[in-house]
């Protein structure tokens, strides 16, 4: 008895959730950050070797469930879901309650272990211009005297180095408590006796770039030392 041969249109679905699940996955591996423009439909069916009716199919299940959104005359894009968006009720109760060294103890335990994560690993260059470009706007929002800004862009650097990582399970960590995270980095970031604003942060933003350098030239333990060093009694309250 031979097998009987799958419809055309038993072909289109199981083309359609291919699509579906890769681009999935891809969600999952952070290839595509929230915000992110994915490609152009026709660059997309390409890409799968599929029909553009199978790839809107496919684009339009993600948008039902929430992942994407297609703005008109725009193309599709990545929709902010993250970890953090299932603690942002009780954030402000639990960033009363963690004390700085918790905080800076969990932070030393998922950045060291993410960093050793990369011994041995390609550094991708996609990689070390985004840590860069973290960086640049860390000190742009200094410019503007923007502390929140600041924040954001130092907890982006120290999340994509989990990114970095390889392991999903350091990444969803650090993104449960982004809002955590973030409002530590608020409240603490220019809590210093010895330093002015501008000198700590340009400490901070010193440190950051090490790191980069030693990711970039692979001495993982000079990283790993250096952000060590990057505690509050270390550089004033930067981090």
């Amino acid at each position: 008895m031979t097998n009987k041969s799958p419809s055309p249109r038993q072909k289109s679905r199981t083309a359609v959730d291919r699509v579906f699940n890769d681009l999935m996955d891809k969600f999952a591996r952070y290839e595509f950050m929230p915000g992110d423009h994915l490609p152009a439909e026709n660059d997309l069916a390409e890409q799968y070797g599929v029909s553009r009716i199978t790839i809107r199919t496919a684009l339009s299940m993600l948008s039902a469930i929430g992942m994407i959104e297609t703005r008109t005359g725009g193309g599709s894009y990545v929709k902010k879901f993250q970890f953090s968006d299932i603690t942002d009720t009780a954030s402000a109760i639990m960033a009363n309650q963690v004390k700085t060294e918790d905080v800076n103890q969990f932070r030393q335990l998922i950045e060291t272990a993410s960093l050793n994560n990369l011994r041995g690993k390609k550094i991708i260059s996609s990689d070390i211009k985004y840590l860069k470009g973290c960086c640049d706007r860390m000190e742009q929002a200094e410019h503007k005297g923007s502390r929140n800004d600041i924040a954001k862009a130092d907890y982006s650097f120290h999340k994509h180095i989990c990114k970095m990582s390889g392991n999903m399970l350091f990444i969803y960590s650090y993104d449960m408590i982004g809002s955590i995270m973030l409002a530590y980095f608020d409240k603490h970031y220019f809590m210093s006796e010895d330093l002015s604003k501008h000198e700590l942060i340009q400490n901070a933003l010193k440190m950051h770039r090490q790191i980069i350098d030693c990711i970039a030239g692979g001495q993982i333990d000079q990283a790993i030392s250096i952000n060590t060093k990057m505690s509050l009694d270390d550089v004033g309250g930067a981090l």
